[in-house]
């Protein structure tokens, strides 16, 4: 009796399990599926910089790659105006669409630039849209403003410029240097970190779109003034300028004779900002201008470092509002800290020491800023932004919008940038004087830029041929004469076409900086060539 009992509940047992997990199946919810996503390649550039492209032409596509898992609905791909895209690279428009069917997680379209109205700068970000799906990426830049018309700005951390801080190499350096401003072919450079004030002069004088001028600070870090020993060898302010554009230049140091106990000890010991005031004339209108290298306190994870840019920034912002309260300002270089909150990692999460600046809204603009928020950087290593420009209010008024990019595709001149050349990246900001009439000096004659007319190809570290960008309809020479000026070789030609490569001499130099001098009717152009084994 006890055996059967013990059976029949069993099998209760069992017969009540097997209805409760059938119910439990009848009633189970449907599997939860994943959350649709989409993902920009890592690979692809946050910022895609197209540059100067007339009115009535095109760029060349650039490549977007993306990814997507689990989306169901159609995609739908927009861009800013003056931007077009592609499926397939032949058939562009401002948006495209893809059907659920079409999507894979390896995807790839196309996006290129268009100009639409002339003298203008052009940008946005690109933007994907599907049901649960919201991605913008990347950022788009580029401008129908040609260069003439505009006053380009370079701001640029040269890292240890000639000292024995920085590239082993300093003639390498240079000429690197020289290559890379010659492409960017600006109106001032902006520089911190200049060691060797005479090489910078050699720098100035060789740039090939000149003549230029510069203008170096008589203090450094760690020291108050050039009589002092650690100037020579210390990290120096400068500027180097297009001289044809640039009348009454005065430079000196701002905030230099503050009676603030810790103002020194604030800019890094000594380093305060540089100051270069100038008429500047663009296309007939001249503007004056007031322009302040900085070199910000490096992060070094001192409690004391985010206090000193901090006290730093204060007292450069009321110093500017009480002595240029409505003049064209542009604050730029290397501030080691970024503009949406402190990299420091002492004080994490707070506000950025130039928070200052960032409140005044009605006296001051961060140009740099929308390269802080789409997550880019300009030290190279480092994932944040330290390198800035911010415009007073009116400088910001003839500022050309989007104009303001970290130039990293400088990199693709200079084989071993990051040990060659710098540790930072040059950012660029244009102005366009006809955009408001605030300031105006009396307008002087239009200046002429002279574009050189060819660029030089190497082969194994020697110049090997020159390649004509434009033609050269009369006679003209080339010769090739060494840093002391002495003659290596001549050529003379009658009319060249754009396109023509033409092959030079193959006569031994000697290592080193030399100069292929291009003579015509048009003028004298100079170009710098380094002789490598």
């Amino acid at each position: 009796m006890q055996v059967f009992n013990s059976r029949f509940i069993l099998c209760v047992v069992i017969i009540v399990l097997t209805l409760s997990l059938g119910l439990q199946s009848l009633h189970a919810s449907p599997r939860k599926k994943n959350n649709p996503s989409l993902r920009v390649s890592s690979n692809e550039p946050l910022l895609y910089f197209f540059g100067y492209v007339p009115l009535g032409n095109t760029s060349i596509s650039r490549t977007i790659r993306f990814s997507t898992q689990d989306v169901t609905s159609s995609l739908t791909i927009s861009c800013p105006a003056g931007f077009e895209l592609s499926k397939n690279n032949n058939s562009f428009t401002t948006s495209i669409q893809y059907t659920a069917a079409e999507l894979s997680q390896d995807m790839t379209c196309y996006v290129r630039f268009r100009p639409t109205e002339i003298n203008k700068g052009y940008g946005g970000t690109v933007s994907f849209g599907a049901v649960g799906v919201q991605v913008q990426r990347p950022d788009l830049s580029g401008s129908s403003l040609p260069e003439s018309l505009t006053l380009d700005v370079v701001n640029w951390n040269l890292e240890w410029f000639g000292g024995s801080l920085g590239p082993s190499d300093d003639d390498r350096q240079m000429f690197y240097a020289g290559k890379v401003m010659d492409s960017m072919n600006a109106d001032i450079y902006v520089l911190q970190e200049i060691v060797d004030t005479a090489r910078l002069g050699a720098l100035a004088r060789s740039l090939q779109n000149g003549p230029y001028d510069y203008a170096v600070s008589l203090y450094a870090s760690n020291s108050n003034n050039q009589l002092n020993g650690n100037w020579s060898s210390g990290q120096k302010l400068a500027f180097i300028y297009r001289k044809t554009f640039f009348s009454n230049v005065i430079s000196r140091g701002f905030t230099q004779f503050s009676n603030r106990s810790d103002n020194s000890y604030n800019w890094a010991n000594g380093r305060f900002p540089f100051l270069l005031e100038s008429n500047v004339t663009i296309d007939g209108i001249t503007k004056k201008i007031i322009f302040l290298s900085v070199h910000g306190k490096a992060e070094l994870g001192d409690y004391d470092d985010y206090l000193r840019r901090k006290g730093a920034s204060d007292l450069m912002y009321d110093s500017l509002n009480f002595v240029y309260p409505t003049n064209h300002v542009l604050i730029a270089g290397d501030y080691n800290d970024d503009l949406d909150q402190t990299i420091s990692s002492r004080y994490p999460g707070s506000p950025t020491p130039y928070i200052a600046f960032m409140n005044d809204q009605f006296r001051y603009s961060p140009l740099s800023y929308w390269n802080t928020i789409r997550g880019d950087n300009s030290y190279i290593g480092y994932p944040n932004m330290v390198d800035h420009s911010i415009a007073s209010n009116e400088m910001q008024a003839d500022y050309v919008p989007f104009s303001c990019v970290v130039r990293k595709d400088v990199e693709t001149l200079v084989p071993f940038y990051s040990q060659d050349l710098s540790d930072h990246y040059p950012i660029q900001s244009r102005f366009y004087f006809r955009q408001s009439s605030i300031n105006q000096v009396t307008p002087v004659t239009q200046q002429v830029r002279l574009d050189i007319p060819f660029r030089t190809i190497y082969v194994n570290g020697k110049p090997s041929s020159l390649i004509f960008k434009r033609g050269m309809p009369r006679q003209f020479t080339i010769e090739c004469r060494n840093n002391a000026g002495q003659l290596i070789w001549k050529l003379q030609r009658t009319g060249i076409s754009a396109g023509t490569v033409l092959s030079l001499p193959s006569i031994p130099i000697a290592n080193g900086v030399h100069h292929i001098i291009l003579r015509s009717d048009e003028g004298v152009f100079v170009s710098r060539v380094l002789q490598m084994q």
